[in-house]
């Protein structure tokens, strides 16, 4: 996000193309364009395509299971959303990443009191 938006966009949809071009199954390059349709592009139906794509093929993706985990609690399908928070916790609990996406959770679902301890983590660690 910035100044240059749109070209570095389109520089990570060129390196995804490179992905593909060594291995059509990349799961890492399947959750870049997770990311980049879920955030970018506005398309979230595709991202959650290629999210789901990236966790076939790697079910410890953790770009993935972040991203996944967040499209689905932030258009309220919070139920959906936990199995991945759950997988994502269990590989690396103290990710930055981790902690973030588990006050989301709780903020989304208008927990606001649950969701400022992890949010306080970020600030801590």
């Amino acid at each position: 996000m910035g100044a240059k938006q749109e070209e570095y966009i389109a520089k990570a949809e060129e390196c995804v193309k490179k992905a593909f071009a060594l291995d059509p199954d990349s799961p890492q390059a399947h959750a870049v364009l997770g990311w980049i349709n879920i955030s970018f592009r506005g398309n979230i139906r595709v991202g959650i395509h290629h999210f789901k794509r990236a966790l076939a093929i790697n079910p410890d993706e953790t770009f993935a299971l972040q991203g996944l985990t967040v499209v689905l609690c932030t258009v309220g399908r919070k139920s959906e959303a936990m199995p991945f928070f759950e997988r994502l916790r269990q590989i690396d609990p103290l990710d930055f990443v981790s902690q973030w996406v588990q006050g989301g959770l709780y903020f989304y679902d208008g927990q606001y009191d649950l969701a400022l301890e992890p949010f306080r983590k970020l600030y801590h660690t």
